[in-house]
């Protein structure tokens, strides 16, 4: 199992938590939400737990339109306003030192993420820029120290004459591995089912990279779809709880006139469903049907019995929401070879919409867009397997 937990602002015992019962293999800390010396010291406190600890800069905010806006960057001297497409060689250096300096001071010893812009294909403005960002961070900091980082709106994925360009390009750096994060329009949650061809394209760019290739391979903000990434090949995926921290979206560091807001509503993760549910108006629903055995596991059953759903605190969730996307994962791992990893996969998927069918011809409501991501999934993995003859 190879979960990172994707870091955010309110932490409390969680990473704590989760290194206890063994959920995380390690953390991805923000410095956009820690100022240096509580960054510092949460990178001390994981590593005593025994978790790996990257960090991500997060240069990529000060490319988008509008501009992000990282709280505690300044803390860490990697605020970057003047970030340009055009901008020369030497600013760059300057960049990608601040960059290294800001990983040496909070945590020192561990490869470092390489700074990035976000590109909204892989082939507009920015994409030399963000060739460049890699390169260099290679060239001063070693082959093995350094990850670069890809970060791009899922519209990139639409084609896979590009990404194959891409890669081109991207196999002749001499990097550690690839931190790959995917922005999505939809910042609802869950959210929309993928497009297949992206999601496909997108487990093809990972399975070249590190299969192919020999990469080490993380994605980011993932949520539960990338535990299809680690059977692609990817060495580890990371996702976070919040659900702002299962999604990677620009608006989470641009300005906004927006105030407060409702809390999110509680949600039970229910692995044969690869779906969460609300918790008392979908889960409980369930669990008071017929269909019960069927589909919920037994240690989801012995969680309900103690601790109610209707008493299910938000951090019970999100902490039962990691635990169970982490048990689903090292299943996936102990599978072996990509092509059985694929095979669980098919599987599992079917069963999960042969439930959510089944559920939906008992009347029992829940919402439409569970069963549409599962198909997504299910659909996405078949065309990926046909495209590299897996």
């Amino acid at each position: 199992m190879s979960l990172y937990l994707q870091h955010g602002y309110g932490k409390g015992r969680k990473i704590t938590l989760l290194a206890a019962s063994n959920a995380i293999d390690g953390v991805i800390l923000s410095p956009a939400d820690e100022d240096s010396n509580v960054l510092s010291r949460t990178v001390g406190e994981a590593r005593e737990l025994g978790l790996q600890v990257r960090v991500d800069p997060q240069t990529y905010i000060y490319s988008m339109s509008p501009k992000g806006v990282g709280r505690k960057h300044d803390s860490h001297e990697v605020r970057f306003d003047d970030l340009h497409w055009s901008q020369e060689v030497s600013a760059i250096g300057r960049q990608i030192a601040r960059v290294g300096a800001m990983h040496d001071a909070v945590n020192p010893g561990a490869p470092k993420f390489a700074p990035t812009v976000l590109q909204t294909s892989l082939d507009d403005v920015w994409t030399s820029t963000a060739f460049q960002l890699a390169r260099t961070s290679a060239a001063e900091w070693g082959r093995e120290n350094t990850i670069a980082t890809l970060a791009i709106e899922d519209t990139a994925l639409d084609t896979w004459r590009q990404v194959d360009e891409w890669l081109d390009v991207a196999t002749t750096l001499e990097v550690r591995g690839f931190y790959i994060l995917v922005g999505r329009k939809d910042t609802s949650y869950p959210p929309v089912a993928w497009p297949t061809e992206r999601l496909a394209n997108l487990l093809r760019m990972i399975y070249v990279l590190s299969e192919l290739n020999d990469y080490e391979v993380m994605w980011g903000y993932a949520d539960s779809e990338g535990i299809l990434g680690l059977a692609a090949g990817a060495s580890a995926f990371a996702a976070g709880w919040n659900y702002s921290l299962r999604q990677f979206k620009p608006s989470k560091w641009q300005p906004s006139d927006r105030k407060g807001g409702a809390p999110p509503n509680n949600r039970f993760y229910v692995r044969k469903l690869w779906s969460p549910l609300l918790s008392t108006s979908e889960t409980d629903n369930l669990y008071h049907s017929r269909m019960r055995e069927q589909v919920f596991t037994q240690a989801e059953l012995r969680f309900i019995d103690q601790k109610p759903l209707e008493n299910l605190g938000l951090v019970d969730a999100q902490l039962q929401y990691l635990q169970n996307i982490a048990s689903q994962a090292r299943i996936v791992l102990g599978k072996g070879p990509t092509p059985n990893r694929l095979d669980y996969l098919g599987v599992a998927l079917s069963n999960a919409n042969e439930h959510l069918r089944s559920i939906e011809q008992e009347g029992i409501p829940l919402s439409a867009r569970y069963r549409g991501r599962i198909q997504s999934l299910g659909s996405a993995i078949a065309r990926f397997r046909e495209a590299e003859n897996l």
